[in-house]
């Protein structure tokens, strides 16, 4: 095999210096080579070890498929392993190549044609008989300890089995942090993006400095220890840089509808989006909080909404000038729709509009990825401003709370500091058209 590849120092450190050591841990920025470490730690234990079963897994079936599989994948063919001829996955390898397969049913399985065989599977799924000489774990920097442990539970496959996770440094998971950083920690190699500079585009690592925090920057890109805890959710948020009057309506502008659906109240913030000069904006003029009492006997909270937002932005309302995003659970029949209607038609038919106009996504961001996005917007966008007048928005911009996981606390609907409505709004939004600000 003609090696493609030429990892740089701390990648080699990783794979040499976990020879040694049970359980050892690749610590990388972003495309640092992370996924590369492990397909090549991985590649190099079945090529050494092929009478042992070895694993590969993840957190979930889209980061197993999408990214720790298709990596590895990859690495395998740029050593001139093909399928089908060097290697099968999910079929018994006896056709192939002659060997007695270890086990039963080949769904999750990989063979090699020197006899390895590998399971590949994620921590989501419950799994047993199985005993692994070797194991690699990608991306594993949100999973529970106490999962992780189940995998290790599983490693008597070989009178010395190893063990390999590859992950960036985990913000929001102290049990894995003090793992990797507390005193008695695992052995492991950190390596920062700026290892892997030269496998990069030449103007990578400035755009991740240009859009992230400071806090963001520090953990993704320098893989420094940084916890959150203790900070708010939007801790990027400040008043005195987030707050003007010149976030004000324009009857010129589209406007950006985002909505958040609860019994009681449906929250939308309005925002509009433009160009001063070479410089972007983003500024939410206003912000829509319809109870019970503000719906008419003869509409649906739905229409009360739709008719509130149409007052306060009349040119759009008869130029249908709007794009509107918001809570994906919309999708879904509800009780307070009419009948076989989602939310999402009820709305599209309310303000009259095409379907192009309407973008919402199959299911809500998570919270730690929104809090990783909308911090870094607040921190570093040339211009994201908050009308005064958008009272709940800038409440729950300064005032909600995060969990030690990153996400958002909530709690009681009686308690207006946790119900985070117009935040919901907000991230909605910029997760729908904002997410290019992201480099990755």
């Amino acid at each position: 095999m003609a090696n493609k590849f030429i990892l740089h120092g701390k990648q080699l450190a990783a794979i040499l210096n976990s020879e040694k050591e049970p359980i050892y841990a690749y610590v990388g920025g972003i495309r640092s080579g992370k996924t590369i470490t492990g397909a090549h730690w991985a590649l190099k234990k079945i090529i050494e070890r092929p009478k042992e079963v070895g694993g590969i897994f993840s957190n979930n079936s889209p980061q197993l498929n999408r990214a720790t599989l298709k990596e590895f994948i990859q690495v395998l063919a740029d050593y001139g392993l093909i399928e089908g001829e060097h290697f099968v996955s999910g079929k018994n390898p006896t056709p192939y190549f002659g060997y007695q397969s270890k086990f039963d049913k080949h769904g999750m399985v990989w063979s090699f044609a020197n006899g390895a065989q590998v399971i590949v599977f994620t921590l989501e799924q419950y799994f047993r008989g199985i005993e692994l000489g070797w194991a690699w774990g990608d991306e594993v920097q949100d999973a529970s300890l106490d999962i992780l442990q189940v995998v290790r539970g599983r490693m008597s496959g070989s009178k010395h089995p190893r063990m390999l996770w590859t992950l960036t440094p985990p913000s929001s998971n102290p049990d894995l942090d003090e793992l990797i950083y507390g005193a008695d920690a695992i052995p492991c190699t950190i390596g920062t993006t700026y290892d892997n500079a030269p496998n990069l585009p030449g103007d990578y690592i400035a755009s991740l400095e240009k859009a992230f925090d400071e806090i963001t920057f520090r953990r993704e890109v320098l893989a420094e220890r940084v916890t959150l805890t203790g900070l708010n959710w939007l801790y990027a948020f400040s008043r005195t840089k987030h707050v003007s009057e010149k976030a004000a309506y324009n009857d010129k502008m589209p406007v950006y509808v985002s909505i958040d659906f609860n019994n009681n109240p449906f929250v939308a913030v309005l925002a509009h989006r433009g160009w001063n000069g070479t410089s972007e904006y983003i500024h939410y003029f206003a912000e829509v909080a319809i109870t019970g009492s503000q719906v008419g006997s003869d509409e649906t909270y739905i229409e009360a909404l739709v008719r509130h937002i149409e007052s306060i932005t009349p040119a759009q309302a008869t130029n249908k000038n709007y794009f509107i995003t918001g809570d994906a659970t919309g999708r879904a029949q509800s009780v307070i729709t009419k009948v076989g209607r989602n939310m999402w038609a009820e709305i599209q038919q309310a303000f009259r509009i095409g379907e192009n106009s309407i973008a919402v996504a199959k299911s809500n961001p998570p919270h730690q990825e929104s809090r990783r996005l909308c911090n870094s917007v607040f921190a570093k966008h040339p211009e994201v401003l908050i009308n005064p007048a958008c009272k709940l928005l800038i409440r729950d911009c300064e005032f909600v709370q995060a969990l030690p996981d990153g996400s958002i606390l909530k709690g009681s609907r009686a308690d207006q500091m946790k119900r985070a409505d117009a935040l919901d709004c907000m991230r909605y939004d910029l997760h729908t058209f904002s997410r290019s600000w992201m480099p990755f």
